[in-house]
C-alpha cells in the first residue's frame, strides 16, 4: 500500500490547500498574541505578518530576535505536525 497522492493527481492543489491553511491559522494566533508581529504597509497601514501565494511563504517580520525565534518555533512546529521531510531553511539562525 503506498501513501500519498499519485501526481497530477486533481485532488493533490486541494489537499495541499488545506494543509497551508494550517500555517496560515498559525501566523494569525501568533500575531493576534503578539509572539510576531509583521509590516505595515500603505497609507491605510495594512499590517501583514505573511503572504501565501501557491506552494510559497513570505514572512514579513518585525526586525527583532524575539519574532524571529517565535517564527522559527511556528515552522519547526508545523514542519513537526504534517511530517515535513526536509529541513525549515533556518539553521543559521
Amino acid at each position: 500500500m503506498e501513501r500519498g497522492l499519485r501526481q497530477g493527481d486533481p485532488l493533490s492543489p486541494f489537499l495541499f490547500n488545506i494543509v497551508v491553511e494550517a500555517l496560515n491559522c498559525l501566523f494569525k494566533k501568533a500575531s493576534a498574541m503578539n509572539l510576531v508581529r509583521g509590516a505595515i504597509f500603505g497609507q491605510r497601514e495594512v499590517h501583514a505578518s505573511h503572504l501565501q501565494f501557491a506552494d510559497d511563504t513570505i514572512l514579513f517580520l518585525h526586525p527583532t530576535m524575539e519574532f524571529l525565534l517565535n517564527s522559527r518555533r511556528i515552522l519547526l512546529c508545523f514542519r513537526f505536525e504534517v511530517k515535513l521531510s526536509q529541513d525549515v531553511p533556518c539553521e543559521s539562525w
